[in-house]
């Protein structure tokens, strides 16, 4: 039936032995790239601006899409433990056929990943314009091409330890610098009481929202980490998977297995989540404490130069310079998940799509390096060459990233609902959950829609 997957109880085809002991740290990592990838944009640049201007009134807001996005990522992240396959390419078996649900995914990110390219090279450009008094356009270009370079040519695993390791840093010199400053903790607990400020904007709230911890393409690619990280196994594609019987001996052998490698998968996400969360939380308090009593609300770079600025009067000299360098890092990080996580997604797509016998598409290493240099190179050249404002840019990325959320949601709850076993299915309470994560942001995406007409 042309679109529709035959078989259900799908299970891949070899499932590992899942980690024991101190094995199961070392599969903490696709939850610390997720959370490094959401530093550079959505926490430096658009949580200080809302507490600037909210203080702690949204707080609130912010603890409940993180928990939102707990069960959102570990839902991707199933069916890609349980099937073996990315979520991309589970969308070919959306019913209806015509492969609808791979265009619908990935039209949008064509626009979101140059985006969100375009905007943390020029915020990036800002930052190092602070150290050395260059041209910001220069260092914007040169850190689109290089990053580009560094994916195309396989080095960006070996960078990314480092940039864990520097976010890292980051993290603890935020949130020490966060306990600090705050003046007042009854404040900010007062925040966790949901309320909306008098002035509120949806516009200037959405773009945070859609950020918030990665966004959408973020969501996106945790599938695509865990497959690498070999959660369950090694990634297969769609004809490699078995239809399993709960009631024969090695099938439930199988299914067991799999459940013990969601228990890792919840340790990892919510790792990710918590640690995002804690950088969410700090910065924050860096916005309220330090750039609230500004007469401007903070634009761009402002938003790093006042934060090193004030810095610099907690710590010194040596604070300013090490959070100014972990900044550009942690933007340069995001750069490179976009270029990679961008490569990855539009090649698995594309190949879905358009791929017949023994064309150029049948390699995929091939089209993903078509991919990176268009979409994550060429296309975001453009783009800072028309705008160079990153508010400007990332605010379009993220609330086209807030819209696209639902759909992600929806369809990945579908899909763990159609085609796993019901062994390695999602619990009514996370199915409901997952569904009023679903309902929270469609209802953000009719609000915005609403408000731009």
């Amino acid at each position: 039936m042309k679109g529709q997957y035959a078989q259900q109880n799908i299970l891949r085809n070899d499932v590992h032995d899942p980690p024991t002991g101190k094995g199961k740290a070392k599969m903490l990592g696709p939850g610390i790239i997720w959370m490094v990838s959401s530093i550079g944009t959505g926490q430096i640049l658009f949580t200080p601006r809302i507490a600037a201007r909210y203080e702690y009134s949204l707080l609130w807001m912010s603890i409940l899409v993180a928990v939102a996005l707990f069960f959102i990522i570990r839902e991707v992240g199933r069916f890609t433990v349980v099937s073996g396959r990315s979520i991309t390419n589970g969308l070919q078996d959306l019913p209806r056929g015509n492969k609808w649900g791979i265009w619908l995914m990935n039209v949008p990110q064509l626009a979101l990943v140059p985006l969100v390219v375009a905007g943390a090279a020029a915020l990036l450009g800002s930052v190092l314009a602070m150290i050395w008094e260059t041209d910001i356009m220069v260092y914007a270009l040169i850190f689109i091409i290089g990053c580009g370079l560094l994916v195309l040519s396989g080095s960006y695993s070996a960078v990314e330890k480092g940039a864990i390791i520097l976010a890292a840093l980051l993290i603890v010199i935020s949130a020490v610098t966060a306990i600090r400053v705050l003046s007042s903790p009854g404040d900010l607990a007062a925040g966790l009481a949901p309320s909306i400020p008098d002035d509120f904007e949806m516009t200037f709230v959405m773009p945070w929202v859609g950020f918030f911890l990665a966004g959408a393409s973020g969501i996106l690619w945790y599938s695509y980490w865990v497959g690498d990280k070999e959660f369950g196994g090694t990634p297969n594609d769609r004809s490699e998977t078995v239809e399993v019987n709960e009631d024969v001996d090695d099938d439930r052998e199988k299914l067991a297995k799999v459940t013990l490698w969601m228990r890792s998968l919840g340790l990892t996400s919510g790792t990710g989540i918590l640690l995002g969360t804690l950088v969410n939380v700090a910065f924050m308090i860096l916005g309220a404490e330090l750039l609230a009593s500004e007469d401007d609300l903070p634009e761009g770079a402002d938003v790093v130069e006042k934060l090193t600025q004030s810095l610099e009067g907690v710590w010194g000299p040596a604070g300013y310079w090490a959070f100014l360098v972990c900044v550009a890092i942690a933007l340069g990080s995001s750069i490179l998940a976009n270029q990679d996580g961008g490569g990855r997604m539009f090649s698995d797509a594309a190949r879905l799509l358009f791929q017949r016998p023994n064309n150029y598409l049948s390699n995929r290493n091939n089209v993903s390096k078509f991919f990176i240099v268009t979409v994550g190179m060429v296309i975001p050249l453009l783009i800072y060459i028309i705008e160079r404002d990153p508010v400007k840019i990332l605010s379009l990325a993220g609330i086209i990233s807030a819209i696209q959320i639902p759909v992600i949601v929806f369809f990945t709850f579908y899909l763990n609902k159609k085609l796993l076993p019901k062994i390695c299915q999602p619990s009514a309470l996370s199915s409901g959950i997952l569904l009023c994560a679903g309902l929270f942001y469609s209802a953000l995406a009719i609000i915005q829609v609403v408000d731009f007409f």
